[in-house]
């Protein structure tokens, strides 16, 4: 019989592969095989919801005595002149309210109070670049707070920071480096009654003119033509971003409701991580007629936050409402005096209340208490309480400390004490 050289071969391979396998006590079908390779998994990463943070200077001082700390007149001392009677002030469910917090009110649920926190000055502009610092101790190479903390807030939105303010300047700025700043004068603009389309403003033009010069200006410095075109890129997001707002408002401030406005539309549009709203020169600034001053003033931009409010409560994104995204920070650079001055005034005063709301803010509390001078009484940080062990005084720095926490920042990077934080106003 003919053996073909294929069988020779076939058979010769089974022969020395079952006596390899007898050599290991092993079974010709019990042949182990090479693992057959996988391909690796890819996993799309987890999109994060995203964090806003807005801080917004009402300048000049409000009067907390009229808005929000409402306090009995009959219980008052000679040390603090309270204007109105006990009822008329504004009932919260836990907590009264003084008679010029407006529409505000309605939020009392959502709203965090922080009374009697130390800036220690009585300046403005002092009072001002702590806002900025986030510290009343600094340098002018201190690194600002919002440019410290949009680092830590998730990616997403194409700025780090949008600035409003009455004009620009450098000290309106929030201090954050390549901000974003939008005038009044551009605010103007887009929200006149016959506005149709968008007319650039003159910042917006400035900007176009540099593209003549930019070849000029890159061959003399590499650095400053990133800073040309960074400019130019962040133009272009404001005018795209500006061309589509709504012009109908339910703001009645003059000048921050309208920029209020805007910064809800920034919100809903992804726009920016932070925003900071610089508020007009003195304006809540009553040396004189304080009552009548803050009468005409104070209710409409009282309003103006309830809708500000409103709208991120309102909103919504693939993640849920924008309230729930985005920490709200209201606070002056200085406080008002408790005493009227002999031209019916308040002057300036070292403490201020600072109001707290929406993503990691504890709602319907309020922190702090004033004793007979006016003077803010030292807390707990843990549990909020004004008697026991462990009691502090609240500076500025426990309130930026714990906005810091809320945003998962690490405080003691950002140069506050370990034990700087508020937890009584966190929400777990």
């Amino acid at each position: 019989m003919k053996v073909s050289r294929r069988d020779l071969l076939k058979r010769s391979l089974q022969f020395s592969g079952a006596t390899l396998l007898g050599a290991c006590g092993g079974h010709e079908r019990s042949v182990a095989r090479a693992p057959v390779a996988q391909p690796a998994r890819t996993t799309t990463p987890q999109k994060l919801a995203p964090h806003y943070v807005v801080l917004i200077h009402l300048n000049g001082g409000v009067d907390s005595v009229l808005t929000y700390n409402g306090l009995d007149a009959s219980k008052a001392t000679g040390n603090i002149d309270v204007s109105y009677r006990a009822d008329e002030r504004i009932a919260g469910k836990e907590r009264f309210f003084g008679p010029l917090i407006s529409e505000l009110a309605r939020h009392d649920d959502s709203l965090c109070f922080v009374h009697g926190v130390r800036h220690d000055t009585v300046s403005h502009s002092e009072g001002e670049s702590m806002l900025t610092a986030g510290k009343r101790h600094f340098g002018s190479n201190s690194p600002p707070f919002l440019g410290m903390l949009a680092a830590a807030l998730p990616q997403g939105p194409e700025l780090e920071a949008v600035v409003f303010s009455p004009s620009i300047r450098a000290e309106s700025t929030g201090g954050t480096p390549g901000a974003l700043e939008l005038d009044s004068f551009t605010n103007e603009s887009l929200l006149r009654p016959d506005g149709v389309g968008f007319p650039r403003p003159a910042w917006f033009e400035q900007l176009t003119k540099v593209q003549g010069a930019e070849l000029k200006v890159r061959l003399q410095s590499d650095e400053q033509a990133a800073q040309v075109i960074a400019q130019m890129d962040q133009a272009d997001v404001a005018h795209r971003f500006l061309a589509k707002v709504d012009r109908v408002s339910r703001m009645r401030s003059p000048y921050y409701g309208p920029m209020l406005d805007l910064i809800a539309d920034g919100v809903a549009a992804n726009l920016s991580k932070t925003y900071f709203l610089s508020g007009v020169p003195d304006w809540c600034d009553t040396h004189s007629d304080n009552d009548r001053r803050n009468h005409d003033r104070l209710p409409p931009l009282m309003n103006d936050l309830a809708v500000f409010i409103d709208r991120l409560k309102e909103g919504r994104n693939e993640f849920g409402p924008l309230f729930e995204q985005t920490t709200v920070v209201v606070a002056s650079e200085i406080g008002r005096y408790p005493k009227f001055n002999k031209a019916g005034g308040r002057d300036h005063w070292p403490e201020v209340t600072w109001l707290l709301a929406g993503r990691g803010v504890r709602g319907g509390v309020s922190v702090g208490a004033t004793d007979e001078q006016f003077r803010g009484m030292p807390v707990n940080m843990r549990t909020g309480a004004t008697k026991g062990p462990d009691l502090q005084p609240i500076f500025l720095e426990n309130v930026f400390a714990t906005v810091a926490a809320i945003a998962r920042a690490n405080p003691s990077q950002m140069g506050y004490a370990a034990d700087s934080v508020m937890s009584c106003i966190q929400t777990a």
